[in-house]
Order: structure tokens, then sequence, then C-alpha cells
């Protein structure tokens, strides 16, 4: 079947294309293929199974390099309804559950989320003492260490290029390569806190319905009061989504810190079903020690300005803690704690996870104090952000060849991944399982490293008496 045909029918059968721009799409396609053929009778497909295959047969019957990233988006452009349509249809969804769906199948549709290439991530989980580790191996994203992340944030951009790869002028911005390209990106803008804010789907999904939300304007990543009650705002217009905000400070916060975003979307994470070890009432509101590999307390309200109060002055009693014995230092040119924050709506409460942040480095551990160890870069070296600190690991693609090539038995080893996913083969009569095994023990590891009050005695008798101390403040009132 021609696949200009079964394209044609692709657009038409998930909605992507109204019958009556049929005309006006496939003239606009010609264009783009640089093309000249009449009008093709759409093939019915019943939903393509494989999207990224059938561009990339489109691209090679018109004659092009099938692995034309920018062309491909160019393609999926002529079919995606243009940014003022998807907004009507998103603000005039009967609830914000309708509203997500709507648009993250059209995003689907377009091709902006790489349904094919997902299919081809592994994923597996690992138990620990914590509960439920999740792990991903992503095949499609590359790879990113602290030094990287900072550099690319101290680059300069070009004068004709908006500041970063999150700025809403990408919207169907057609540039020179796959790095600058966005021809069939598509947002939809909300208010949060009296603030413009717009959604869009990362086309990475690192887990169920994968948004992110993004200020704006660019301007830097900021947790204040306002970050808690726009987080509510969220929520409460879409109960099935979390929202999170990746820590504000290098080592410890996401890859994008110039411009402020927090990341959302549906599912649960290991951290959701986390042990509570300490639980106390106060008011109305209810605080929670978590028992997970990098300190976390949970407080729940109905009230979001109580919500937002308290989380301000948790992170302003945070920023200003120090105990040098455990290595937390607070402050030397530049602070150095923060914290990631996480929210979500339950009935009518909402429920907020704080997880504790420092990122002082030293001349042994330049990467971070509270960085993963050398030791584990086997296994991962990058950031630990949001995603990560809720309990899913998100590994590179060298993590995938590294397994084949221990289950291979291939020596001599290339890498030290491989010479250790083949020592940790023989543990056990399942040798892949027991290769997952380790790698995920090594994650939980990771997660350790990173915590600020380590699961001793000394760290958790200081873990104890800081969720004492907030709790404290928070009944005499004296909670900033």
């Amino acid at each position: 079947m021609n696949p200009l045909a079964r394209l044609m029918g692709h657009a038409l059968d998930t909605s992507l294309l109204d019958p009556r721009d049929v005309d006006y799409a496939w003239n606009r396609l010609m264009r783009t293929l640089n093309m000249n053929l009449a009008l093709i009778k759409p093939h019915k497909t019943m939903q393509e199974k494989s999207l990224e295959s059938l561009i990339k047969a489109v691209l090679l019957y018109a004659g092009k390099n099938e692995d034309d990233a920018v062309l491909a988006e160019e393609i999926m452009d002529c079919f995606t309804p243009p940014p003022s349509q998807i907004q009507q249809n998103f603000d005039g969804a009967k609830d914000g559950r309708t509203a997500t769906k709507y648009f993250y199948r059209l995003s689907q549709a377009a091709n902006i989320i790489k349904t094919e290439s997902l299919r081809r991530n592994r994923h597996f989980s690992h138990n620990t003492e914590y509960g439920t580790l999740d792990v991903t191996i992503n095949l499609a994203k590359p790879e990113k260490t602290p030094t990287s992340i900072m550099r690319d944030a101290n680059r300069s951009h070009r004068d004709d290029a908006p500041p970063c790869m999150l700025c809403k002028e990408h919207v169907g911005r057609q540039g020179e390569d796959a790095s600058n390209s966005r021809a069939n990106h598509r947002i939809v803008t909300m208010d949060l806190n009296g603030e413009p804010f717009f959604m869009q789907y990362s086309p990475y999904q690192y887990y169920q319905e994968h948004a992110i939300i993004i200020h704006h304007n660019h301007q830097p990543m900021h947790i204040t009061k306002k970050t808690f009650l726009r987080l509510c705002d969220f929520v409460s217009r879409f109960p099935d989504y979390f929202l999170g905000s990746n820590a504000d400070l290098p080592i410890v916060g996401g890859s994008m810190l110039s411009h402020e975003h927090y990341q959302g979307g549906g599912g649960t994470f290991p951290i959701d079903e986390a042990t509570v070890s300490k639980r106390v009432l106060c008011d109305g509101v209810t605080f929670e020690k978590l028992v997970w590999p990098m300190p976390s307390i949970r407080i729940k309200s109905s009230d979001k300005e109580t919500i937002a109060h308290i989380g301000i002055g948790l992170l302003k009693y945070w920023q200003r803690y120090e105990n040098k014995a455990l290595d937390i230092i607070a402050k030397r040119d530049v602070s150095h704690n923060t914290i990631t924050p996480i929210m979500r709506k339950t009935g009518n409460q909402f429920v907020l996870t704080v997880m504790l942040r420092n990122n002082h480095t030293t001349l042994s551990r330049e990467d971070g104090q509270f960085h993963i160890h050398p030791s584990r870069y086997y296994v991962k070296k990058e950031n630990i952000g949001l995603i990560e600190a809720m309990g899913r690991a998100i590994l590179p693609a060298r993590i995938a060849h590294a397994i084949d090539a221990a289950m291979e038995g291939k020596t001599p080893f290339k890498n030290e991944a491989t010479k250790r996913f083949f020592e940790a083969k023989s543990n056990g009569n399942n040798p892949l399982k027991a290769i997952h095994a380790h790698i995920g023990e090594v994650f939980k590891e990771a997660l350790e490293d990173c915590a600020v009050f380590k699961n001793d005695v000394i760290g958790k008798k200081a873990f104890d008496d800081f969720f004492a101390s907030i709790v404290q403040a928070y009944e005499t009132g004296a909670m900033a």
C-alpha cells in the first residue's frame, strides 16, 4: 500500500486531521516533499502500529534520506493542528483528565512522542529494604554527566535561536538540524497561581504521560512560596497527575536550570509506596517521615496556603541547617542546601513530599559530596534529579549494550560495566535476572550516596532531630 495513502489514513484515523482539511494537508505535504502528485485516496489504517517506520517509508518513497529527522517533523507538521485549535479543544474539555487524554493522544499521533522508539526501552524492578525500585534503560536518550550539564548550561546561544530548548518559541520552528528543529512541536497554555505557563509532553516519556510544565518566560529555576502554590494549582486542575520540581541548584537539580519548569504526569512511583517511620498530626496537618534512601518528609493538608507556608518554611529552615560532622555545608560563596518537592492531590488533600538535597563539592568529590560515588559510575553518572529521586532509574543505552555483551560472555571486556555484569550473572540460576539485581542494587546505593542523612545510627538520629524541629516550628508558629 502506498505510504502516502497510509500516512493520510493515519492522520484521519487518529483525528489528527479534520476530513475538511484533506486537500490542504495533501498540498502542504507535496510542497514539503517537493513532489507534485494528485491526491491519493487515504488508506484506512485503524491506527498505524509503527508511525516512525511509516514516516521512514514516506521519506524513501519521496527519494529522501529515511533518517532525515528534520524532514520527518515537517511531514507531520502538515497534519498537526495549529496551536490555537489544540488550545481550544484542550480548554473546552469537560474536565482535566479529558483534556490531558486529548493532548497526549494528539502528541502520539503527531509523532511528538516517539512511541516506536520507546517500545525498545528495557524495564525491570528491584526489591530493596526501601521497597521496590524501578529501572528503565532508555535507548534513545543521550547520557549526560554533571560536567557536561554545566558546560551546556554555560554554552552561548545563537542570536537567531530561542534561549533554550524549553522556550515556547520552538513551536513549529524549522531549524537546520535535529537539535533546533521542532516543526510539529505543540504546547497548551495555562495559568498557575496567576502566572503564564505551558505544557508539553516529553518525547522520551520516562513514565506514564510524562509532561513538562514550563514558565512562559525564560527565567531560572528558583524555589519560592510561589512554587508550592503553582504545584497546588496544577494538581487541583489535573488531579490524576502529580507535579514536581527539580532542585534549583546544579548537581542536585535537572539539566535545564536556566528555565523555570516542572515535571508531571500519571502513574505512581516507588516513593509513593514508601513506609512511614513516624507520623505526627497537628491542627489538621499530617507530617510523615519516610523510610527512603534520600531523606524525605511528606506533608498533607486540605489547604494550599498551609501547604505552601510549610513548604517554604521547611526550605528556609533547611537552607540554614549545617552539620559539619555529617559534611553538610549550608553555605560557602553560595547556598548549598535545597529541596526536591513533589505534589499530588488525594481527595481533598494536598500531599507534598520534600526531599532534602545538598550540592557542595570537595577536592575528593568534585562532582558533589552528595552525588553518586565514582565507584558506581559504570552504571550511573548523571545527576539524580526528580524522577530518579522518586525511585525510577533512567539509565543510558550503554547499559543495554554492556548487558548484552556480558550475557554473550565476550572477553576481553570493553568496559567496567560489561566486566561487572559478567561477574554478576553467576549469582543465581537466572543470569539476566542476576544482572538486573546487580544494577538495581547499584541504583539503590547511588540514591544512598545522595542522602544528606545516611542510613546509619548518626544519620538516622540527625534526621529524627530535623524532622522533630520542623514539626515543632509549625506547632509553635515559628516556621518562617
